[in-house]
């Protein structure tokens, strides 16, 4: 008998597994009795084997397992039976490549993931539910408002999981804020100057835009004084999301001269006549100079005013002014306000009471620029600089223990006043004398015995230029 027998595997692991032991069976179908077989398992000596066969210890990666048969006589299978298999029993890592995180403006979603193990399969899980198989990319579509947890996990071709899935949570958020504009100008209507626009939102930065400019952040409310003219004013509100609403408000602005309300006295100053009426009902009128007749201190009057006509003071007539005689008592607390546009290097004093504690004056600070200061005793508050040249709208609120200036709607306190003795109002003085002489326009000159009740009510009658 020179004939080779033939041996075949009759079972046996293939492709990965997930344990470190294998049996395989085998048997030679012609080897006849008295056949003998040896085992080898990867490229070891082959050694004296029966059916089943098991190997133990196996470490992770390729195996190889080889048997042969020798028949009764000797002869011996010259092509052994083979087996290859991968022990993997090393649990895959998943990663997820990307995704939505964060809160998203978007009801759907979408997961690109991966595995340290190429021959890896999926599973998906969407807000706790049982995971199934997927694929990368996961798409999902129609999730509801709020929050949200993706999980996926590795399974290895052994059939081992990760032990600790990837997760990714986010928000969805497809609604946008609530924004609305609670108070200010009536949509369409006519109005002072003077704004407070006051505003909502319900959730999300809030940033603003006035008359067309550029947004930015802002908060409840706004006020500002604007100038003659048509005016609008959106209020915008952007979410995390990025879901952004708007409300918007359109107005007009009409500027005019202050009225008597409220007021002791007021000059407006239309005509050049010699007396120049109190538009308050019983008020005491001013004279361009001293008197009634005319003086060469006399201011000239012109039609360029703030608001009709104006004065105009020359400092180098060396006082030209306007006397007062208001005739009203020392009072607690004063307010006043006026136009004016100083016009040399030296603007000089622009009021004052006729005791001389309370000044206002324009000082330069520079061949363009000045600022105003409200002198009170020993107690004074300054503005910051201003052009020189052009209008600028000036008021002063006293009381016993407070003194702010507004120049152009910007707010100057005095630091710890205390008047114990009401300054005199029995007269008022409009331009200075000497080396305090006042050259420039003086426009709408308004007086009362109180304070101005907040910055509203200093300036309401601001209008920018």
């Amino acid at each position: 008998n020179t004939s080779t027998p033939d041996t075949q595997i009759l079972s046996a692991p293939s492709g990965a597994i997930a344990t470190t032991s294998a049996t395989i069976t085998f048997l030679s179908p012609d080897a006849g009795a008295g056949a003998t077989f040896g085992c080898s398992l990867d490229g070891g000596a082959f050694a004296a084997c029966t059916s089943p066969h098991t190997v133990t210890g196996l470490a992770d990666g390729d195996h190889t397992f080889a048997v042969r048969v020798r028949d009764s006589v000797g002869n011996v299978d010259p092509t052994p039976a083979m087996r290859t298999w991968r022990v993997d029993h090393t649990p895959p890592d998943t990663t997820i490549t990307s995704g939505p995180t964060g809160t998203i403006a978007a009801a759907g979603a979408s997961f690109a993931f991966t595995s340290n193990e190429a021959d890896a399969t999926f599973l998906c899980s969407l807000d706790g539910a049982a995971a199934t198989p997927c694929a990368s990319p996961a798409t999902y579509s129609m999730l509801a408002q709020g929050g949200h947890l993706f999980a996926v996990r590795a399974v290895d071709a052994a059939g081992t999981p990760d032990a600790s899935p990837a997760t990714r949570t986010w928000t969805v958020d497809t609604i946008a804020p609530s924004v609305s504009i609670t108070s200010g100008p009536a949509a369409g209507s006519s109005v002072g100057p003077r704004i407070t626009l006051a505003f909502s939102a319900s959730e999300g930065t809030v940033a603003c835009s006035l008359d067309g400019a550029a947004y930015a952040p802002c908060a409840s409310p706004i006020a500002t004084n604007l100038a003659a003219g048509a005016h609008s004013f959106a209020v915008r509100a952007t979410d995390a999301a990025g879901n952004a609403s708007t409300a918007m408000r359109a107005w007009t602005v009409a500027c005019s001269a202050p009225t008597a309300a409220g007021a002791a006295g007021l000059l407006h100053f239309d005509d050049g006549m010699q007396l120049q009426p109190n538009a308050v009902a019983g008020g005491a009128n001013a004279t361009l100079g001293d008197t009634e007749m005319v003086e060469t201190t006399d201011p000239q009057s012109v039609a360029s005013g703030r608001y009709g006509g104006a004065l105009r003071f020359d400092a180098t007539a060396g006082g030209d002014h306007v006397a007062w005689p208001v005739a009203l008592g020392a009072a607690p607390a004063l307010a006043f306000e006026l136009w004016a546009r100083p016009t040399l290097t030296n603007p000089g004093t622009v009021l004052a009471t006729g005791d001389g504690r309370i000044v206002l004056a324009a000082s330069p600070l520079g061949a363009t620029t000045l600022r105003f200061s409200i002198t009170v005793g020993s107690f004074v508050a300054t503005s910051g600089a201003v052009t020189m040249g052009a209008w600028h709208h000036v008021a002063a609120s006293l009381g016993a223990s407070s003194l702010s200036l507004y120049v152009d709607g910007v707010r100057t306190d005095a630091m710890g006043v205390a008047i114990a003795t009401p300054p005199a109002l029995d007269a008022v003085r409009i331009g200075g004398a000497g080396a305090t002489a006042y050259d420039g326009l003086v426009d709408e000159v308004w007086l009362a015995t109180s304070m101005f009740a907040s910055d509203d009510a200093a300036l309401a009658n601001y209008c920018p230029l």
